[in-house]
Formats: structure tokens, C-alpha cells, sequence
């Protein structure tokens, strides 16, 4: 079984903990956000509550809350009848404004339009005491306040708070509606940012986790934009030993003894790695004997993937790859281990034998002439 890359298991719990995280985070925007709401809601019948009891009515009236209205059949009636200019006009209350009303008492609801007429609720004075109750719960949001009245004939006059850059990312929080006739609609809107949704202890872990996972993954292409220079020196450095291949001296005593570097010979007739003074180091089996031998004398020192099936005897139909790269593997590891040669992959089904370039053929000559 072919190894899988660390890079490839670094991406792969990259990916996994970067969506945790978001799935994390959003959960914890969800609660928070239907939390608020919640407590916003309550916060803008009680901001309506003290509007209202800055009205002058008629008569002694006491506004009820939300919390401690009566049901939806209450006595508010589905229609209506008044006495106009215009002789006797019925209304139609819809089910969703009776459901919605803030006080489901017809004879009060009266004398609160009487009241209106004579001092509208403004949006402005409202958003202001709503505000300024979330700021006591400690909500971070953003208001705005919409009054739409309808007269008589049906007209909508609709008068709204100024909160610049709320129209587009304000959500309707709620509405409800005031009058005899339900005809004053009152709503709220609001809107959060995400980071103050969620604790700055959650989004400090999270950004924290996901940017080392991702620096793991990513800090050698972060090094070399940073260190362009230092780039260019290891990548020059492994352009010269790709291409500086030289040519293996041979003993003239034997003619299949070969240089590797660092005083390290390879004996294809003994099938060894030895030292100048013919000391074993490292012993090969035959079948590596053969193919390292198969690579010295190639030209650039480089075999083809057949190549290597055949200097091995080996056929493709039966030999498996797991087999072969794990031999080649073998191979370079007892070359690198006392030597400075090596085996690379172009990863293009050639592999190159890679000596060092400081064998120089004089010095050979001279310690075994």
C-alpha cells in the first residue's frame, strides 16, 4: 500500500477542523441571535409601554403588555362600524392585526386612537428608548423604527426612523398594532454583527486553531515569498546537483569497482559498499548489485521504469509496484546511509542514480594507480 503524504493528511484535518469551527461558530451565532431576539422583543413592547404612558388619554387608562394580553379571541371584534362624514363605514380588522394587537380591549383601544390623533407616537422618541434598554441587556445591535398609519379611505402614511445603512441588512423583529381600528402598525427592526453574537473567547479559539492548522500546511510557500533570496539559493543549489552528474571512476584493478563519494566505493563483483582500503560497509543482494551496476554504466546514469524491471528480472505482470518501490526504496536508503549518492524520481517513470560532483578522477587515480 502506496504511503500517504503528511501533506495530504494535514490538508485533510485542515479541511475537518476548519468546518468543525464553522459549524461551531454558527451554532453559537444561532443560540445567541434567537436569544436576543427574544429579549429585543421584550425590551420593544416595553419601550411602546413607555411611550404610551406619556399620552394624555381621555379617560384613566393603563396599557397592557404583550406578556399579559388575552387570547386571540378576545373582545376585539372582526369588524367594526363607525359614523363618518361620508354616513355609516364597516371595517374589517384581518385575523393577523387582531392576533398582533397590543391591547385587545375594544373600549380602550378607543380611547388610545382618540389619544393618537392628537399625539402621534413618533419612530424616533421610540428607537431611542429601545435602545437604550438593550444597552441595559447588553445587546450590541442596530435599530430602526417604522409607524404606518391608515386613515379612513385606506391611505398608508409610513414614517420611519433614520439609522443610516439599516434598510439593506435589518431584519423585522417584530410588529404590532394600536388604534380602534388597528390602524397604527408599529414594527421593529434589528441587526447583528456575527462577532458580537458570539464570545470573543470562542472566535479567538477557532481563528486560532484553523491559522495553525493552515500555517502547518502552507509555511514553506509563506517562507518563500517572504525569503525570496533564500528560495532562490536552495532551489539553485538543487538545480547543480540535479544536473552536475559525473562521470563514476573506476579502479584500475578492478574494472567494476566505482566511486561513489566521501571514499565510499561500490564492488559489483562482490556485491558491497567498501571503503578505499576495501573494507565492507554495506553487503547488497544480488538483484541490487545489478541494478545499481545497471545505473552507473546508463547514460546520465538514468533507468526507466521498465529499464529497472529488466536489469532485476523481473516481469510487470507479476512483479507488484508495492514490491518495486519498496526495493528502490531499500536501494537508496543503503546508498544514503554511508554515502552520498541517491536515487531520485522525476515522477515521470525515470529514475536518476544522482552523484555528488566533487569525484574528481586525479585523486582516484592517484590513491589506486
Amino acid at each position: 500500500m502506496k504511503k500517504i503524504h503528511p501533506k495530504v493528511w494535514i490538508l485533510f484535518v485542515g479541511t475537518f477542523l476548519t468546518i468543525m469551527c464553522a459549524v461551531h461558530l454558527w451554532k453559537a451565532y444561532s443560540q445567541q441571535k434567537q436569544n436576543w431576539n427574544e429579549q429585543a422583543k421584550t425590551a420593544f413592547f416595553h419601550a411602546i409601554d413607555l411611550e404610551v404612558e406619556q399620552i394624555t388619554l381621555p379617560l384613566h387608562y393603563t396599557p397592557i403588555p404583550v406578556q399579559r394580553q388575552i387570547s386571540v379571541k378576545s373582545s376585539i371584534p372582526d369588524s367594526i362600524k363607525l359614523i363618518t362624514d361620508n354616513g355609516v363605514q364597516v371595517f374589517h380588522l384581518p385575523a393577523y392585526k387582531r392576533k398582533h394587537a397590543y391591547v385587545n380591549d375594544g373600549t380602550k383601544n378607543a380611547l388610545l386612537s382618540l389619544s393618537l390623533k392628537e399625539q402621534p407616537l413618533l419612530p424616533e422618541p421610540l428607537q431611542a428608548t429601545w435602545d437604550s434598554l438593550l444597552v441595559a441587556h447588553d445587546i450590541k445591535a442596530d435599530t430602526r423604527v417604522f409607524c404606518r398609519t391608515t386613515d379612513m379611505s385606506g391611505h398608508i402614511n409610513a414614517v420611519c426612523s433614520e439609522t443610516e445603512g439599516m434598510t439593506q441588512k435589518a431584519d423585522s423583529l417584530v410588529s404590532t398594532y394600536l388604534g380602534y381600528r388597528l390602524e397604527l402598525e408599529i414594527s421593529g427592526y434589528i441587526s447583528y454583527n456575527w462577532w458580537s453574537l458570539v464570545s470573543s473567547g470562542q472566535n479567538i479559539l477557532c481563528i486560532l486553531l484553523v491559522c495553525i492548522v493552515w500555517f502547518s500546511l502552507l509555511y514553506r510557500k509563506l517562507f518563500h515569498f517572504l525569503l525570496p533570496d533564500a528560495n532562490e539559493t536552495k532551489n539553485n543549489e538543487r538545480t547543480t546537483r540535479k544536473r552536475i552528474v559525473c562521470k563514476p571512476q573506476v579502479r584500475g584493478r578492478n574494472d567494476r569497482l566505482y566511486n561513489l563519494g566521501m571514499e565510499i566505493y561500490f564492488d559489483a563483483e562482490q556485491n558491497v559498499l567498501c571503503n578505499e582500503n576495501d573494507k565492507t560497509i554495506v553487503t547488497l543482494s544480488a538483484t541490487m548489485s545489478n541494478l545499481l551496476e545497471c545505473f552507473l554504466k546508463s547514460p546520465h546514469h538514468t533507468l526507466s521504469k521498465h529499464d529497472i524491471y529488466l536489469a532485476i528480472g523481473k516481469e510487470l505482470e507479476t512483479y507488484s509496484l508495492d514490491s518495486f518501490y519498496k526495493m528502490i526504496g531499500r536501494l537508496r536508503d543503503k546508498l544514503e546511509s554511508v554515502s552520498p549518492a541517491t536515487i531520485s524520481n522525476d515522477r515521470n517513470g525515470f529514475y536518476q542514480l544522482v552523484l555528488p560532483s566533487s569525484i574528481n578522477k586525479t585523486e582516484k587515480n592517484e590513491s589506486f594507480g
